[in-house]
């Protein structure tokens, strides 16, 4: 099962790489897809929201919340 979050601040390749990066480094495990144009990351894996957030947080975007 898959989640997928809005993430404010992301607007290139590398801002996508740092977030992929800050996620696996707190879960390892989970499989992480970025979308630059629609602001969302899709995470796969144990990594729970509250990781999710912290991650977010730790590579300088903002969180802000489960898409619908």
């Amino acid at each position: 099962m898959s989640t997928t979050y809005r993430v404010i601040g992301m607007s290139c390749s590398g801002c996508a790489n740092s977030l992929k990066a800050a996620i696996n480094e707190r879960s390892p495990e989970t499989a992480v897809s970025v979308n630059l144009n629609r602001k969302e990351v899709t995470v796969a894996g144990p990594a729970s929201e509250d990781d999710i957030k912290d991650a977010v947080a730790d590579a300088g975007f903002t969180f802000e919340g489960v898409v619908a």
